[in-house]
């Protein structure tokens, strides 16, 4: 591609990611690396012109669980529960998708997302400033996510970052990468939408265990909270969630399959677990006929994201 095509693209996309900043009152530059961040996002269009090709003919697995991590952000956060932050860029994601027959991935940023700065002992007395930190990171997050769909769309799908617990801030944000950006979801977010739906991280970890025990508290609405945990949440199959803990939601709790997805916590489970145990963990479950499994792996985050993921 000619230099001054992706010049200009590159000038259109900074122009256009300043200008939006600046009409939502946000200063970019409050952020040092803001610069860094602003030169990765462009750079997504024009590194995709030398990644490997990779052969996806036969994929037809749906990521639901996987996670971007830009350089800066990995700088700002070099730890990630315990562990250093993996390391990450599209060229890896797309061959890790290839070889385990993924044909699209749903990103998100993942912990502590937006509020990186809510433990920095240097903003402890300026609570001002942690606020247009973490409201400019939020930003700087959402457009590499969607740079980065917008560069592969076949290929990865994201959720929107938002700073809260500014929920007047987070509303504002949640919306432009909604309507603006493309975003087919949002993380923790205050929604204005009637009937949510929630993807419930690593098989919903131990919420079937104790989801009785919680709903003692609700007896009001204990009815209708089960009925939406079998019908508006999705959980997802990433660390070892099968073929044992996935039996305390499909048994303990009656979820049905229709319910459940496909997820990897790439690239953070790589090292913490065996990834191919995991997906084997699934894909062998005696308890799942083969069609439940297909369902699992690519037909039932359909349910989740109806219509808003390209090329699925």
């Amino acid at each position: 591609m000619a230099p001054t095509t992706s010049t200009t693209h590159d000038q259109d996309l900074l122009t256009r990611i300043n200008t939006a900043a600046s009409a939502h009152s946000i200063d970019l530059s409050i952020l040092p690396f803001h610069q860094e961040a602003l030169e990765s996002i462009t750079s997504l269009f024009t590194t995709a012109h030398t990644t490997p090709t990779y052969d996806f003919s036969t994929a037809t697995r749906i990521d639901t669980h996987t996670h971007p991590i830009p350089p800066w952000f990995r700088a700002l956060e070099p730890q990630a529960a315990g562990r250093a932050t993996p390391s990450w860029n599209p060229s890896a994601h797309l061959q890790f998708m290839s070889s385990h027959s993924i044909t699209h991935s749903i990103l998100c940023i993942s912990t502590p997302q937006a509020n990186a700065f809510s433990t920095d002992p240097t903003l402890s007395s300026d609570a001002k400033l942690r606020k247009k930190k973490t409201i400019a990171l939020a930003r700087l997050l959402n457009e590499f996510s969607a740079e980065l769909c917008r560069v592969y769309p076949k290929r990865f799908s994201w959720l929107a970052v938002t700073p809260l617990p500014y929920v007047e801030e987070g509303v504002v944000e949640a919306r432009y990468a909604l309507e603006e950006l493309g975003a087919v979801g949002r993380l923790y977010a205050r929604v204005w939408f009637p009937h949510l739906h929630w993807r419930a991280s690593h098989g919903a970890g131990a919420f079937p265990d104790i989801s009785e025990r919680f709903l003692l508290g609700f007896p009001d609405v204990s009815d209708e909270a089960r009925k939406a945990y079998k019908e508006r949440f999705w959980y997802d199959s990433a660390g070892p969630v099968y073929p044992n803990q996935v039996k305390g939601l499909t048994e303990g709790m009656g979820i049905p399959v229709s319910q459940l997805v496909f997820g990897t916590d790439y690239p953070y489970g790589i090292g913490f677990w065996d990834v191919d145990a995991n997906i084997a963990g699934l894909s062998e479950a005696d308890f799942l006929s083969s069609s439940e499994k297909e369902q699992i792996f690519s037909e039932n985050v359909k349910g989740l994201w109806a219509g808003k993921l390209l090329g699925v």
